[in-house]
């Protein structure tokens, strides 16, 4: 009985070597498109509740979002969930036939690249500028390694990429982090993200301080004397 994997390679012409290369060619970009595909339905499960309604092997109910990602899709890495949901929502909010375009785009860059863009693609749709800036993206996507595109998109969105130590990048992964689940997470990032905007300036301790100052005054108020 011939082997499915001799099978998968004998579609493809030529020697071995440049067989097996088109083969794993072929195999990444369905490894793309089977990304996307968990992207848009991971948003669908996270924006509906899916997770608090579905049942693992066991026939139980799932006890937290964060144990449905775990067990449905063999990560622990919220990071890793959290890029599909952006992707996922982008793609949601983008009409027809830019839904279809924005797809085979992304598919065409990978998915490694793709989930770097995810964050900024999130902040430009939230900004009502995705459709104008995605072309030039794409472009960057197309033309830079891995390593360079995380550098460009960590400076278009204000901070410095991962490892580089910017002022409070700690401060603010320790308080990401600390959140009990995904609602929670993305309501800290975003909280980062416009208080930036509010004391203009990306220091997330600053942020914190101006919140927690800002909040004291209206709580002393409202507190029981």
């Amino acid at each position: 009985m011939t082997d499915p994997l001799d099978r998968f390679l004998a579609g493809f012409d030529g020697d071995r070597a440049q067989g097996v290369t088109l083969a794993l060619r072929a195999l990444a970009r369905r490894r793309a498109r089977d990304w996307l595909a968990e992207a848009e339905l991971c948003w669908e499960v996270h924006r509906d509740g899916h997770w608090s309604k579905a049942t693992g092997a066991d026939g139980r109910a799932y006890p937290s979002e964060e144990a449905y990602w775990e067990d449905v899709l063999q990560v622990d890495s919220w990071r890793s969930v959290t890029r599909r949901l952006q992707i996922g929502e982008v793609l949601e909010h983008a009409g027809d036939p830019d839904r279809v375009k924005l797809r085979d785009s992304l598919w065409g860059i990978g998915i490694a690249k793709a989930a770097i863009l995810a964050p900024l693609f999130d902040q430009l749709a939230r900004d009502d500028r995705l459709l104008i800036e995605w072309p030039f993206w794409m472009s960057v996507a197309m033309e830079l390694r891995a390593d360079a595109l995380q550098r460009r998109v960590s400076d278009a969105l204000g901070h410095k990429a991962r490892g580089m130590g910017e002022p409070g990048h700690r401060f603010r992964t320790a308080i990401i982090n600390a959140m009990p689940d995904l609602d929670t997470r993305q309501l800290a990032e975003e909280f980062f993200r416009v208080g930036a905007r509010v004391v203009e300036g990306a220091n997330p301790v600053r942020v914190q301080v101006a919140a927690m100052q800002e909040c004291l005054a209206e709580w002393s108020a409202r507190a029981p004397r």
